[in-house]
């Protein structure tokens, strides 16, 4: 089952590398635990309960990834997206969401592994692109979507994506810079009403400067 922190994952990765190309692995982590919220949110099993405050509406799994993360929000009270988004990103201690997701696109030969060594010890394993098919596919989506979108129409996962590739500056990634010229207020005005990129980036922040804290202490 491919969801939002799947396309995400893959826009955010160097096709030729297969290196993250956000600022650093805050970002990376918090749009990826963002773009589970945000596709719990638009698929309906995120409800809202009470001001600002969201809970799953069973406990029946999705498939796949997004199930391992499902599971883990199972019996969690009633909270704001900041606080589920916090919930995911503490599976990073002591689980790999972004490799499962890796995984998921290898198996799909979407993705390849490739494993660097030196010395022939090895040190690092990168995902370059294998198919570039399916990310051709979600940056004409994107395209379309804002070519087509309406001023009054309600946020959807397309408004979700966009607002993470904007707000990790990875519009780069699906966009020209006429294109980004010519959008510019569809851009701002879609990612408005979907700001989940603007929580994922302070999510980032607050954990960068909690580190710093951590260092310097």
């Amino acid at each position: 089952m491919w969801t939002l922190a799947h396309e995400f994952l893959l826009l955010a990765l160097d096709d030729h590398t297969g290196q993250s190309l956000c600022e650093d692995d805050f970002a990376l982590h918090a749009s990826i635990s963002a773009a589970f919220v945000a596709e719990m949110q638009f698929s309906g099993r995120l409800v809202p309960v009470a001001a600002n405050a969201f809970a799953l509406v069973d406990d029946t799994l999705s498939e796949g990834v997004l199930g391992r993360v499902e599971e883990g929000l199972i019996g969690q009270k009633p909270a704001s997206f900041r606080k589920l988004m916090g919930w995911i990103r503490g599976w990073f201690q002591n689980r790999d969401l972004e490799g499962w997701l890796k995984e998921d696109l290898v198996r799909q030969l979407v993705l390849r592994e490739e494993q660097d060594t030196f010395l022939f010890i090895p040190y690092r394993r990168r995902h370059p692109a294998d198919d570039m098919g399916p990310e051709i596919e979600i940056k004409a989506n994107l395209r379309h979507h804002l070519a087509h979108v309406g001023p009054e129409a309600p946020p959807c996962r397309n408004d979700a994506l966009l607002s993470l590739l904007r707000a990790a500056k990875l519009l780069d990634v699906v966009f020209s810079e006429t294109e980004q010229v010519h959008y510019r207020e569809t851009l701002l005005e879609r990612t408005r009403r979907a700001p989940i990129g603007r929580d994922a980036k302070q999510a980032a922040d607050e954990a960068r400067a909690a580190m710093m804290v951590a260092i310097t202490s």
